[in-house]
């Protein structure tokens, strides 16, 4: 990737959506603003410029930035599904081919996810009682079926994202018809402590017939030579530093300090300073509290509120309970929003009402107990290091 003084001009101009930034498990920034030195407003620069860069990028190839949001971004009412297989029981020592020939005629068979960030790798850093009894509780499986207990290295894991319920279905059924090394999947929309051990490659995006892929300095994708084209994709690739930072889906380990990072590369793109969401205020206003508890018909979030089993807290116990949340959270859908307001019944532009914001998926438990997931929207003030909750949808 080239960084050089003419690529600031392609900052693009305000309103700007950049759906994810991976400074979780990606060190290209870390390494670039030691490297040239950069402060945080570089950083910001170097930032925004990544993502002007891969969505032009994309675009001369035919696929929109925009469009990959979904596969980027956790998605309400979609799930981040783990597929499992033994490699013990491959035939050949390159076992992720030989899986994905399964995993690649399921996805053909049941249509979808048609927008997906897919990747993969072995279960690395747990010790190998902890992934038996986490596997066997929940691993979805034949009742009949048995977990193997292998080594923790040899669960070989392909992990989908925006996978709908109908679509888990089908994969499940397919993939295991296919091939005799797959044991079931784990849903991993929420936290689950094998989350812990998934530090897995991204080895793709689809988008409908595209896949897309890194490529290296020569120009060469699919690194890993997966047969996509016998399934009828069409391979796009991008530069590795750019796919890495701005097209990698991360999978949230619960590693604070992993976090921590992440989240202040996320917000210094926004504000150009570089702080942590931990350390940031949280707040709600009381016109906007009124809004969140509202349970009237198409107004308001009163609904997500009370599953959440937040309902009769104040705005100021509301706000620290999602704070709470938030601060071991990964932020998504960074954006500038242009502000509008209106004037004489007609809504007009006003830069004043401008706002940086950006999303995090929470999870607090229901009536029974159950984790269930929600996207809070955040309205930031980099001045001040503040958000104000502005919505909660789950």
């Amino acid at each position: 990737m080239h960084t050089n003084q003419d690529t600031a001009d392609a900052i693009p101009p305000q309103p700007f959506t950049i759906h994810s930034i991976n400074g979780y498990t990606n060190v290209f920034i870390d390494v670039m603003a030691e490297t040239l030195g950069l402060g945080d407003s570089g950083v910001q620069t170097l930032l925004r410029t990544m993502h002007s860069q891969v969505s032009s990028i994309l675009k001369d190839k035919g696929v929109s930035y925009a469009d990959l949001k979904s596969a980027l971004t956790p998605q309400s009412g979609k799930h981040e599904i783990a597929f499992i297989f033994d490699s013990s029981q491959a035939t050949s020592w390159q076992y992720g081919e030989e899986f994905s020939r399964a995993w690649l005629a399921a996805l053909s068979i049941a249509k979808g996810p048609k927008r997906t960030a897919i990747s993969e790798g072995d279960i690395i850093g747990l010790p190998a009682q902890f992934v038996w009894q986490l596997l066997d509780q929940q691993l979805v499986r034949p009742a009949e079926q048995e977990v193997p207990s292998l080594s923790p290295e040899q669960y070989f894991v392909v992990y989908f994202t925006n996978v709908s319920k109908a679509q888990l279905t089908a994969l499940d059924r397919e993939v295991r018809a296919k091939s005799v090394a797959y044991l079931g999947y784990v849903d991993c929309s929420g936290w689950t402590p094998l989350k812990t051990g998934l530090a897995l490659p991204q080895i793709a995006l689809r988008l409908d017939k595209k896949i897309i892929t890194a490529e290296d300095d020569d120009g060469n994708a699919n690194l890993r030579g997966y047969r996509f084209d016998e399934y009828g994709f069409e391979i796009v690739g991008v530069d590795e530093d750019l796919y890495g930072t701005m097209l990698d889906f991360r999978i949230d380990m619960g590693i604070e300090q992993w976090g921590a990072s992440d989240s202040a590369i996320a917000l210094s793109a926004l504000s150009g300073v570089m702080r942590d969401i931990a350390s940031m205020a949280l707040t709600i206003d009381e016109r906007r509290f009124e809004y969140l508890t509202s349970e009237e018909p198409g107004y308001g979030h009163g609904a997500s509120v009370k599953k959440a089993g937040l309902a009769g807290f104040d705005r100021f116990a509301l706000a620290d309970a999602i704070k709470k949340e938030i601060s071991k959270s990964l932020l998504f859908n960074l954006r500038s929003v242009a502000g509008s307001k209106t004037v004489g019944g007609k809504r007009m532009a006003a830069p004043e009402n401008d706002a940086l914001m950006f999303t995090v998926q929470v999870e607090f438990p229901d009536r029974t107990g159950a984790k269930q997931r929600y996207q809070v929207g955040v309205k930031y003030d980099p001045r001040k290091h503040a958000g104000e909750v502005a919505t909660m949808f789950g």
